[in-house]
């Protein structure tokens, strides 16, 4: 399947809402990761130690032709 694919979660995003995130990633390679706004104070501090690992984009900062071409978006919590 062509297309691009998202992961989304709330804004707030705890530990296990990050975690959720970098594991769906795994099992979607080349999906990319939204930022989701916010974090809590042990996700901040998760993504900051690992953020090499954990590359959450903005939306903004994504081209049109790749928010054109998304056909499958994931969001965990």
């Amino acid at each position: 399947m062509k297309g691009n694919t998202v992961i989304l979660t709330h804004s707030g995003a705890d530990l296990d809402a990050i975690s959720s995130m970098y594991a769906a990633s795994k099992l979607y390679p080349g999906s990319v990761i939204i930022h989701p706004g916010s974090l809590d104070i042990n996700a901040s501090k998760l993504v900051s130690i690992f953020g090499e690992n954990l590359v959450m984009r903005k939306v903004k900062e994504l081209p049109n032709k790749f928010k054109n071409e998304i056909n499958r978006i994931i969001v965990v919590d």
